[in-house]
């Protein structure tokens, strides 16, 4: 079973904070699978870039992340449109459009 969970790894640039505000997160999804058999199996895990989004979005990502499994490793465009359907929230990206 595959778990993971959100590293929030910036924007720390006072210029880019200066420009857009502090109100935003980014960084990367990590990934762990429990199963050493899995095809994908990594043991030090598996991990996809978190673009910067609204940190209301990140603290909502985050809890839900925190309680997903996947049977299979996901990509990283299926852990954005499940959230969607699952939560039916919109996440309010910063440059950024995922794919369908």
């Amino acid at each position: 079973m595959w778990y993971g969970w959100l590293n929030r790894m910036g924007p720390y640039n006072r210029e880019w904070v200066a420009n857009n505000g502090s109100d935003w997160a980014g960084g990367r999804v990590d990934l762990d699978c429990d199963d050493p058999e899995d095809p994908n199996y990594d043991r030090y895990g598996q991990e996809y870039s978190a673009p910067i989004m609204k940190v209301e979005c990140w603290e909502q990502v985050f809890e839900w992340l925190m309680t997903k499994r996947w049977p299979t490793l996901p990509t990283s465009a299926q852990i954005w449109k499940e959230y969607k359907e699952e939560t039916g929230n919109e996440i309010k990206w910063w440059r950024y459009e995922p794919e369908s």
